[in-house]
């Protein structure tokens, strides 16, 4: 009796990541994430039946990865916004342009399919819960969030195009706002 093949999603997902960084989402196909993923394209459809289906995955694990590494701090840490937006800016700083690359190309295409959408929606409700919008420093972590992602668009949708220095320098600038603390 044979053993009945399986086909691992994760392995599937880092070969259409390897493309994504490679060609764009613009060029990715199934057939050219199933031959790097070597499988069939018929494993593939069967794991992720569309290039949507497929897009949508890889965007929820990269998400699942960011909040995992965005777990509450200890101690006193835990309630002061100012120290999680810090801990995401420290984690924004460490990640190349390519990710911003590779994310703005999934967000362009899957703007027709909405539903495909979801847990970044939620991501980002999720991350301005943590930032209370009646007080001076809500209010400037809202701000900096919104302009990071802001950047990270641009970047990603080829509008803007920063040296690793530069755009290390705007995410200092933010990380430097934030830590301005209002006249009172």
């Amino acid at each position: 009796m044979t053993r009945k093949k399986s086909i691992d999603p994760e392995r599937i997902l880092d070969a259409a990541e390897r493309i994504l960084s490679a060609r764009g989402a613009h060029s990715l196909t199934l057939d050219m994430v199933a031959a790097e993923a070597g499988i069939s394209k018929g494993g593939l459809t069967y794991t992720f039946p569309t290039k949507e289906a497929l897009l949508s995955a890889i965007l929820d694990r990269g998400i699942a990865r960011l909040r995992a590494r965005l777990k509450p701090q200890r101690g006193s840490e835990r309630a002061e916004p100012r120290s999680e937006l810090r801990h995401w800016l420290d984690i924004c700083r460490g990640n190349s342009t390519i990710n911003e690359v590779k994310i703005g190309a999934i967000l362009a295409a899957l703007q027709h399919a909405p539903g495909s959408l979801k847990s970044t929606r939620s991501y980002i409700r999720w991350m301005l819960s943590k930032f209370a919008p009646d007080t001076e420093l809500g209010r400037r972590a809202r701000l900096v969030f919104y302009a990071t992602q802001g950047l990270f668009l641009l970047q990603g949708f080829g509008l803007l195009t920063l040296t690793a220095a530069k755009r290390k320098l705007i995410l200092d600038d933010f990380v430097s706002f934030l830590a301005v603390r209002s006249p009172r």
